[in-house]
């Protein structure tokens, strides 16, 4: 596609290392999330989903990488 080109990530996790209890959560998670991306998360009870979400919105920090998350501004 000519004159097409991909916008820059809203969110970016890279390298993202999340230890819980005894167990690692996620280890070298990279994620790239895009202004007009959707997205749905599923798995079973206890595989994190909660702690990417509340990782992703700030409330906790990895215990390894990086979050960076780019403000839009209302047109």
């Amino acid at each position: 596609m000519t004159g097409w080109m991909a916008a820059a990530p809203i969110l970016s996790l890279e390298g993202l290392r999340l230890i819980q209890g005894q167990g690692v959560l996620f280890a070298g998670l990279d994620l790239h999330i895009g202004p007009r991306d959707r997205l749905a998360l599923i798995g079973r009870n206890g595989a994190g989903k909660t702690s990417l979400l509340r990782l992703i919105a700030g409330e906790i920090e990895p215990d390894q990488g990086k979050r960076s998350l780019q403000l839009l501004m209302a047109e």
